[in-house]
């Protein structure tokens, strides 16, 4: 087994594909797609029904960002997708410079379509971050679908892998560092964690001319409204 595999199986992660075609599904990866609540949270809503991040998944985000630009020499496409309006999603996606958050989208697939027709991606150029019921749409038909398992959700993590509908399931939960496990196993396939984080210690020349590019993304909002997909241009 590859050595990083066998690293995060150790860990308690599991893999339900081989390596090679997972390592073969990671290789046409464009574009990363991130669900919300249950991935960068850990579900937990208050009377507004808004929700929290963990910084530790921001900055393993924006690693894999660096990792994908050093292998490749250019951004990854980065979308978050939201069954609601988190203001911390806002935030997140305003300051990590990510290129496309949906909110209040009650049927995910419809985001899914838009982001490949618009950004010209096919659909098994994706990498899916996903949780829960409302995002197996997505997994049906995505490129590579990484699962952020729920102990409790014991009959649904059961459906997911008896259905093939993950290729990776995390030992991490949402809002527990599953983000930052899954970032770090990305960037171990890609063979360049140690060089993404000897750039980032030391602020190189490179690093900066990937900021650079990284601050330069204007972040578009979309939800969804009258049956359709529409951009919404609002500070929030």
């Amino acid at each position: 087994m590859n050595s990083v595999f066998e690293k995060f199986s150790l860990q308690g992660g599991k893999f339900l594909v081989n390596y090679k075609l997972f390592l073969s599904k990671l290789e046409k990866v464009k574009l990363f797609i991130f669900d919300w609540d249950g991935v960068f949270t850990d579900g937990f809503k208050d009377a507004e029904l808004q929700s929290r991040f963990n910084e530790s998944d921001s900055v393993g985000l924006n690693l894999l960002r660096y990792s994908f630009y050093l292998k490749y020499q250019q951004h990854p496409l980065v979308a978050i997708i939201s069954g609601e309006k988190n203001l911390s999603a806002f935030t997140l996606v305003k300051r990590e410079f990510i290129h496309r958050h949906y909110f209040k989208i009650p049927h995910k697939i419809k985001a899914f379509e838009h982001l490949c027709k618009s950004l010209n991606i096919a659909e098994d150029e994706t990498c899916f971050v996903f949780d829960d019921i409302l995002d197996l749409s997505i997994a049906e038909r995505c490129g590579l679908r990484m699962f952020v398992q729920k102990p409790s959700a014991v009959l649904f993590n059961e459906y997911v892998l008896k259905n093939q509908l993950a290729d990776y399931m995390s030992f991490s939960s949402g809002g527990s560092n599953a983000v930052r496990e899954i970032s770090e196993l990305i960037m171990g396939c890609y063979s360049n964690f140690k060089e993404v984080l000897k750039n980032r210690i030391e602020f190189t020349d490179h690093y900066q001319q990937y900021l650079k590019l990284k601050r330069s993304i204007e972040t578009q909002n979309f939800t969804y409204h009258e049956n359709k997909i529409t951009e919404v241009k609002e500070n929030v």
